[in-house]
């Protein structure tokens, strides 16, 4: 959710009781620099188990056809995707995409939004469910992306300041 300030909001998440460590989340803000922001991307909501990226559609965004540009979807796909597997991670380790298919299901209009899921997490790649909704509501684009973890942690400037798991 977005509040009028158009910030994010991170949904309530569940956290394991004890051991005394920090659960971590994505900075929206740090990560919406350089191209992200620059595609006019928006983090709409993470929550324990999701992540949402919304786009309004400018003129610049669209292919000659007038609909969105496929190169935005996967971007936005990709973004949600990345977000997703930080997240789950606990903002432990950097990320790189290692694999994704794209299904181009049809034209995307309005605002578009993406939605992530985790489908599964090991150790070294997270594989991710995305799915794409143009402004109708109806489904626009569908992908799964493979996210490979580094041995580089993710700079403290880009989470959130931690929560302590046993106070929860």
């Amino acid at each position: 959710m977005t509040d009028e300030s158009n910030t994010i909001i991170h949904t309530e998440h569940t956290v394991p009781q004890g051991g005394g460590k920090k659960r971590r989340h994505i900075n929206p803000k740090a990560r919406s620099i350089g191209f992200t922001g620059y595609s006019g991307l928006s983090y709409a909501e993470i929550g324990d188990d999701y992540c949402a990226i919304s786009c309004e559609l400018q003129p610049y965004h669209m292919n000659p056809s007038g609909m969105a540009h496929g190169g935005l979807i996967a971007t936005m796909t990709d973004v949600a995707a990345g977000t997703m597997a930080l997240e789950a991670d606990n903002c432990e380790h950097n990320i790189v995409t290692q694999n994704c298919n794209l299904h181009f299901l049809r034209p995307g209009f309005g605002t578009l939004r993406a939605v992530a899921k985790v489908l599964r997490k090991g150790h070294r790649v997270c594989v991710i469910d995305v799915d794409c909704f143009s402004g109708d509501g109806s489904l626009c684009t569908h992908a799964v992306y493979e996210i490979a973890y580094l041995d580089i942690p993710v700079p403290d400037s880009l989470v959130l300041p931690g929560v302590d798991e046993s106070e929860s």
